[in-house]
């Protein structure tokens, strides 16, 4: 189960009507000559939210399905307790043609979805 006490996803409800809010995309790892990562930075940007717009931490049970919209400014903290792991599975469903994000999931390939004819 996730909670504040374990670092549960946090989300500024009503965000995600706001568009594109301006960013400062972060550095997300350093790597050496070889291309091997050295260094891992916490992922995310930071992003300019006005005012009146306040974050809330949510609760969930093992096992919940969270589904957000892309424009939902979330994030999480980093799990305080030792004892109380949270785990999380990300998938992105992302329209054909748009970019990944790059220096997070730029990287990633895309799987065969095999109702395209190749």
């Amino acid at each position: 189960d996730a909670d504040e006490s374990n670092g549960s996803l946090r989300v500024i409800p009503g965000t995600h009507k706001l568009a594109d809010l301006p960013s400062k995309p972060s550095r997300n790892f350093d790597k050496d000559a070889t291309g091997q990562i050295v260094r891992a930075y916490p992922i995310g940007n930071e992003v300019a939210v006005p005012p009146g717009f306040e974050p809330i931490a949510l609760s969930y049970g093992r096992g919940s399905l969270i589904f957000l919209h892309a424009h939902l400014v979330h994030g999480a903290r980093s799990n305080p307790a030792a004892e109380r792991w949270r785990r999380a599975m990300y998938m992105h469903y992302i329209k054909d043609g748009d970019p990944f994000w790059p220096g997070w999931n730029a990287r990633r390939s895309l799987i065969e979805r095999g109702d395209r004819g190749s």
